[in-house]
């Protein structure tokens, strides 16, 4: 009866060791598991604040974008319109020419 005793008590004093070590590997577990999703839910804020800047980014780039494609296009049509021009002067120009040259030999005549 008193092995009985003794094994009972030291069954008794095993599952308490155990149960202790189990809850204070549990409580190990529980503030790991929470550091994890602390950790977690800053990157994904700190992820969901480089997309936002990144969207922001790619969005005034697309704007400016546009801005220099529409200022291209306007700068293209003011130099075709003034080559036209140039051109017209150069026309006007040799027509002046034609009419002074003939002018001059109607004076000398």
């Amino acid at each position: 009866k008193a092995r009985r005793h003794d094994f009972s008590v030291f069954e008794n004093q095993m599952i308490e060791l155990i149960s202790t070590r189990t809850a204070r590997r549990e409580d190990e577990l529980r503030k790991t598991k929470e550091e994890f999703e602390k950790t977690a839910s800053g990157l994904n804020d700190e992820l969901n604040y480089v997309q936002k800047a990144c969207q922001d980014i790619q969005t005034s780039f697309s704007a400016r974008l546009q801005q220099v494609e529409s200022s291209s296009q306007l700068a293209t049509m003011l130099l075709n319109q003034l080559d036209r021009q140039v051109s017209k002067l150069h026309s006007d120009n040799e027509v002046l020419k034609t009419q002074t040259l003939q002018l001059t030999e109607k004076l000398e005549l």
